[in-house]
């Protein structure tokens, strides 16, 4: 938990670091895109960071939770190695929840990683779940590894700032009855890293359309 503790407070320290740039580019993009100026133009970034200072102080803005940090969990079996890292496989149940201790508020995109399913004709089957609701998600390749990406919103927080992640599959196998290897484990998912990072604010927007017009 130290290391999750650890990653928190070092994105803050980002975070507050990027803040003055942001606004020297937003200034200038501003006056240049929409005429901006003056009075104008200071109300309209002032607003931008009173929302980005309380996403910053208030809620966390993203979250990394590795396989060994994983909180204690019905349906997950104990942390194993290979060559990539640490990985959970999830186990006989086909759903599992899993309660983060984390107010993440507004509009965030999931990252689940994961090493292997039981089956590969599953992996468009998942059905994810983030407080009960249905969040749809892609798979994608990152940096060598795979995840299913989610975007999703929370609007309220429940009293105790708790996130539940439900990740379901169709069937659970073990490896023995379909002859891949003689673990009698009924297994789901090999899930090695949840990963929650905030979608692209009105700021982020702003900044990346500027650069983009002023690089061409």
């Amino acid at each position: 938990m130290n290391n999750q503790f650890k990653l928190a407070e070092d994105d803050l320290v980002k975070e507050l670091a990027k803040t003055n740039a942001r606004l020297n580019v937003i200034e200038t993009f501003l006056v240049q895109e929409f005429e901006l100026e003056g009075e104008n133009c200071s109300n309209f970034v002032s607003t931008q960071i009173s929302r980005e200072k309380k996403e910053i102080f208030e809620y966390p803005k993203s979250y990394h939770l590795l396989a060994e940090d994983f909180p204690p969990t019905h349906n997950v079996h104990m942390l194993e190695r290979d060559a990539g890292g640490g990985f959970r496989w999830t186990g006989e149940g086909t759903t599992t929840v899993i309660e983060l201790s984390i107010g993440l508020l507004g509009k965030k995109t999931l990252q689940l990683g994961f090493v292997s399913i039981i089956k590969k004709e599953y992996i468009k089957k998942i059905v994810l779940r983030i407080n009960g609701k249905i969040i749809k998600y892609r798979i994608r390749f990152i940096n060598g590894h795979n995840y299913l990406v989610a975007p999703f919103e929370v609007e309220t927080l429940e009293s105790r700032n708790i996130l539940q992640l439900e990740i379901s599959i169709p069937e659970t196998h073990s490896p023995a009855a379909l002859g891949i290897s003689d673990d009698t484990r009924k297994l789901g998912i090999a899930i090695s890293d949840i990963h929650f990072i905030p979608t692209l604010s009105v700021v982020e927007r702003l900044k990346r359309k500027f650069l983009k017009v002023f690089s061409s």
